[in-house]
């Protein structure tokens, strides 16, 4: 879970740093 980092291994975007779903 860092910045899209979860978001490129998995289909759902990591959003517990900022909100930022990036």
């Amino acid at each position: 879970d860092f910045w899209g980092v979860s978001s490129r291994s998995s289909c759902r975007p990591s959003v517990q740093i900022s909100g930022q779903t990036e």
